[in-house]
């Protein structure tokens, strides 16, 4: 996470993608910090439930899709 702000201080304006290691409880602090998006795969292929974990990480990174 502290990548990403370093990365936006020093004036990167390229779309960054926090990748790797993401869960529900990271995504809205990389958000603030400057991530223009999230992949996951294990926060939802190992959800108890798929469809509330895809909507709850959707949710909190502000995805209107």
């Amino acid at each position: 996470m502290a990548f990403i702000q370093t990365l936006r201080k020093a004036g990167i304006t390229k779309p960054l993608v926090a990748i790797g290691g993401v869960k529900l409880e990271h995504v809205k602090t990389l958000r603030k910090y400057g991530a223009d998006g999230i992949a996951v795969i294990t926060a939802i292929s190992q959800a108890k439930d798929i469809k509330a974990s895809t909507k709850a990480l959707k949710e909190a990174s502000g995805c209107n899709h």
